[in-house]
C-alpha cells in the first residue's frame, strides 16, 4: 500500500467516525445492488446536503466498494487549509461549475481522470444536479454522467466485454442539518452500458468539434432523465415543504409505526402520501416530461429496470389513481385539516400517539419519575463531556443562527452539517492528540494504551449517555404535558381528540383509496430494522443501548414535523 492509498483510508476512517457520530443511524438499502469491487461504476445520487452527501456515500458503501473516487467544486481545494487536505488525501477530482465560470468552465482534464479511473475498475461519484442546496425539491439533472458515460463507452467500442454500472442512489435526510437524526441511502438496480447493446452512445467522429466530442443527444439525454425518475422517484421530492409536513401527519394518523417499519418502506410510505397532495404538480410535470421525451424523439424506459428492493412492501401496492382519490375523498380540504391539526400538536407539544394513549394516571406519573431520575443520573454522567462539546455546540449554533439570518437557505442551510460535523472533528481530534502526548510523558505503556483506546471508548459512550438523556427528557415532558392536559385541561383534551378521530376517519377513507393495506401492521418489517444481521455484535450492542424510538428522532423535546423556512 502507497501513502496515497494509505492517506486515502485514514481519511476515510476518520470521516466514517464523524458520520457515525453526527447521525444517530446511516442505513443503506438494497445493498446488494451495489457493484463489487473491479466494477467499473458510475454512482449518481441526489445532493441535499453538501459535502456530508459525499463522505456518508464515501464510508457507507465501503463494505461493498473500498475505494471511491469522489468529485467536488473546484472551489473546496481553495476555502481553507483543511478542505484542501482533506480533498487531496482523498484524492477527490475538482470539478468547474458555469455558476462560477461561466464560458471559461473546462473539465476536460477532470473527465479524463474520471474515465481513466472507470477503465480501471474504480467507482467514481458524482452528483448530477451540480450542486447541493436546501430545498423541498431536487434541481434538474445535468448531462455530465451521460456525456462520460459516451465518451467510455467510445474509447472501449472494439471491447464487446466492456460493462459500465451506472448505480443510483436515493438520499433522505430526516432532518439533514441536525445532530444525531437519521439518514438512509436507497440503491437502486444498476443501469448497465456495453458498446454493444447501446452503440447509439458511440461517438461519431463528425461530432468532434475544436477537440471537444459531442455525445449523441437522444441516448445520453434519455438515460439522464431515467436516473432522475429513478432517484427522484426514491426521495420526499415536493414543490414545497407544506406537502412533506401533511404527508407526515398523514402517515402518522393512518398508523405510528415507531421503528416497526423499514426505514425505506417510512419513506415510500410517507412519498405515497406525498404524491396525494401534490397531485396537482405530479400530472402536470408528467405530461410536460411525455411531451418533451415524445417532441426529442426520446426513450427512457429502456434505462429503467424493475428494481424493487426485497423489503419493499410500498411499491408493490401499484400506482396511485388520482381520480378516484379525488371521487371520494376532498384533498384540499383534508390537507387543511391536517395542518389544523398539526398547529395543534405542536403547540401543546406531544406527539400524536401520546395523545390517543389509554395510559393511566399513575403510569404516566411513575413514568415521568422513573425518566425524571435517569435524567438527573444522566446529566451527571455527561458533565466531563460537556468541556469537550461545547466549543462543538457554541460553533454549530452559531452558524445556524448567520445562515438563517442571511435570507439566502438554499445556498446556506445545507452547509450547517457540514459546518458542525468539521469543527467536531476539529476539536475531538485535537483533544485526543493532546491527551496522547501527555500519556507519552508518563512513560507507562499501560497509561498511553489506555488514552489510545480508552478516549475513543468514553466518546462512544457519552453519544449513548446523551441519546438517552434526550429520550428520557422527551419521555418526561410527553407525560407531565398528557397529565396537565388530560387531567387539568379536560375540555381542551376531549375537543382535541374529537378533531383526531374525525381526521382519523379521513385518513383511513384516504388510505383505502390509495390501495393501503386497511390493517397497517401488514407493513411491518419481520427482521430488525435498525441493522443487518451480519453487523458485528459490538455494533448491534452501541445501537440497542442507543433506546432508538422513531426514525424521526432528533435530539429536541418533541417529534418534529415542520421543515419550512418558517
Amino acid at each position: 500500500m502507497n501513502f496515497k492509498d494509505l492517506s486515502f483510508y485514514l481519511v476515510r476512517t476518520l470521516i466514517k467516525a464523524a458520520a457515525e457520530t453526527y447521525y444517530s443511524s446511516i442505513i443503506v438499502e438494497n445493498e446488494e445492488f451495489i457493484p463489487g469491487n473491479g466494477i467499473p461504476t458510475f454512482i449518481c445520487c441526489n445532493h441535499p446536503n453538501s459535502l456530508t452527501d459525499a463522505a456518508i456515500i464515501l464510508t457507507a458503501l465501503s463494505r461493498k466498494r473500498s475505494h471511491i473516487k469522489i468529485t467536488c467544486k473546484d472551489t473546496l481545494f481553495k476555502m481553507n487549509f483543511i478542505y484542501w487536505a482533506l480533498n487531496t488525501m482523498l484524492d477527490s477530482v475538482p470539478i468547474m461549475r458555469r455558476r462560477e465560470y461561466g464560458d471559461k468552465m473546462d473539465n476536460c482534464a477532470a473527465f479524463a481522470n474520471l474515465i481513466n479511473a472507470l477503465e480501471n475498475g474504480d467507482a467514481v461519484l458524482l452528483f448530477p444536479e451540480g450542486y447541493s442546496r436546501y430545498n423541498s425539491k431536487a434541481g434538474n439533472f445535468l448531462m455530465g454522467v451521460a456525456n462520460i458515460s459516451s465518451e467510455i463507452l467510445t474509447k472501449n467500442k472494439n471491447n464487446p466485454d466492456f460493462k459500465l454500472n451506472i448505480l443510483p442512489l436515493s438520499i433522505n435526510y430526516a432532518h439533514r442539518e441536525k445532530f444525531r437524526s437519521n439518514m438512509i441511502i436507497t440503491c437502486h438496480k444498476p443501469i448497465i452500458l456495453n458498446p454493444v447493446d447501446f452503440e447509439d452512445f458511440i461517438i461519431d467522429n463528425n461530432s468532434i468539434k475544436d477537440n471537444q466530442r459531442k455525445a449523441p443527444f437522444k441516448p445520453a439525454k434519455s438515460l439522464t432523465l431515467a436516473m432522475d425518475k429513478i432517484i427522484r422517484n426514491g426521495i420526499l421530492d415536493s414543490p414545497n415543504w407544506e406537502y412533506i409536513e401533511y404527508a407526515q401527519t398523514a402517515r402518522n394518523l393512518y398508523h405510528s409505526y415507531g421503528l416497526d417499519i423499514t426505514y425505506g418502506n417510512y419513506i415510500r410510505l410517507t412519498r405515497r402520501f406525498l404524491d396525494v397532495f401534490a397531485r396537482k404538480e405530479r400530472k402536470m410535470e408528467e405530461e410536460q416530461r411525455m411531451n418533451y421525451e415524445k417532441t426529442n424523439d426520446l426513450n427512457i424506459d429502456r434505462f429503467i429496470n424493475d428494481d424493487q428492493g426485497k423489503d419493499d412492501k410500498i411499491t408493490k401496492l401499484g400506482p396511485l389513481d388520482f381520480k378516484n382519490i379525488e371521487q371520494f375523498i376532498d384533498i384540499d380540504k383534508l390537507a387543511k385539516d391536517l395542518k389544523e391539526y398539526q398547529d395543534i400538536l405542536d403547540t401543546i407539544k406531544i406527539s400524536d400517539d401520546k395523545l390517543i394513549s389509554n395510559d393511566s394516571l399513575s403510569k404516566s406519573a411513575i413514568t415521568a419519575f422513573v425518566e425524571g431520575c435517569m435524567i438527573i443520573i444522566q446529566s451527571l454522567l455527561l458533565i466531563p463531556y460537556f468541556a469537550i462539546w461545547l466549543p462543538v455546540l457554541i460553533f454549530g449554533k452559531k452558524y445556524e443562527r448567520k445562515a438563517m439570518k442571511s435570507g439566502d437557505l438554499e445556498d446556506n442551510f445545507d452547509e450547517i452539517a457540514q459546518k458542525k460535523g468539521l469543527s467536531g472533528v476539529v476539536v475531538i481530534l485535537c483533544s485526543y492528540i493532546i491527551i496522547i502526548f501527555i500519556s507519552l510523558f508518563s512513560f507507562n505503556i499501560f497509561y498511553i494504551l489506555c488514552a489510545i483506546i480508552g478516549y475513543p471508548l468514553f466518546m462512544i459512550t457519552g453519544v449513548i449517555l446523551l441519546e438517552n438523556f434526550s429520550r428520557s427528557l422527551r419521555n418526561m415532558l410527553y407525560n407531565i404535558r398528557f397529565l396537565k392536559l388530560k387531567y387539568f385541561y379536560k375540555d381542551d383534551y376531549y375537543e382535541f381528540l374529537k378533531l383526531r378521530n374525525g381526521l382519523y376517519e379521513k385518513v383511513r377513507e384516504l388510505t383505502k383509496a390509495m390501495n393501503l393495506p386497511l390493517d397497517p401492521k401488514t407493513l411491518n418489517a419481520n427482521k430488525n430494522t435498525l441493522y443487518s444481521e451480519d453487523r458485528n455484535f459490538l455494533y448491534k450492542l452501541y445501537i440497542n443501548l442507543l433506546r432508538k424510538e422513531n426514525w424521526n428522532d432528533t435530539l429536541r423535546t418533541r417529534d418534529i414535523i415542520r421543515y419550512s423556512k418558517d
